[in-house]
């Protein structure tokens, strides 16, 4: 396994599942570990698992105090990702506490309700409730599809 002492890191959507377990792993090989988190609190849906929506209200402290107790180091940062200004904040949170990043695991994401509507070509599903406009849509034959971000249009 790769030794990462030295090394820094930023994990997005690290207060529960997979991105938790990526702090944990990547502090566990030595990296330092910013854990991010946005909580959301999401209105009841029968589509939506109770585990899940509990898990997305909660902070990254945990996972912080999991590190920490296993002799890693860690930080956390509530962090909304739709706001353009967070990339810097985070970068600038992460220097000053553990020096330059070389690590970014991007997992936090939105989850929209998939509503089996067929699109036509070219149209865009709406942004997600954080801002993301991931998500998929039902290919003509039916089956699922990722959504691709339009290659004309370019983000900063």
């Amino acid at each position: 396994m790769a030794d990462l002492n030295g090394h820094v890191a930023i994990v997005t959507g690290s207060n529960h599942g997979i991105g938790a377990a990526t702090a944990r792993h990547l502090a566990q090989r030595g990296a330092a570990v910013l854990t991010t988190f946005l909580r959301v609190v999401d209105e009841p849906d029968p589509g939506i698992p109770q585990a899940y929506r509990d898990a997305r209200r909660t902070d990254a402290e945990d996972v912080v105090a999991a590190i920490r107790d296993a002799g890693g180091r860690a930080d956390a940062i509530e962090v909304d990702l739709a706001n353009a200004s967070s990339a810097t904040t985070l970068f600038d949170r992460t220097e000053n506490t553990f020096g330059p990043v070389d690590v970014l695991v991007h997992n936090a994401t939105g989850w929209v309700a998939d509503t089996g509507a067929v699109r036509r070509h070219g149209e865009r599903r709406a942004p997600t409730r954080d801002g993301h406009g991931l998500g998929h849509r039902r290919s003509p034959a039916g089956r699922r599809a990722p959504i691709r971000p339009d290659p004309r249009r370019v983000t900063r």
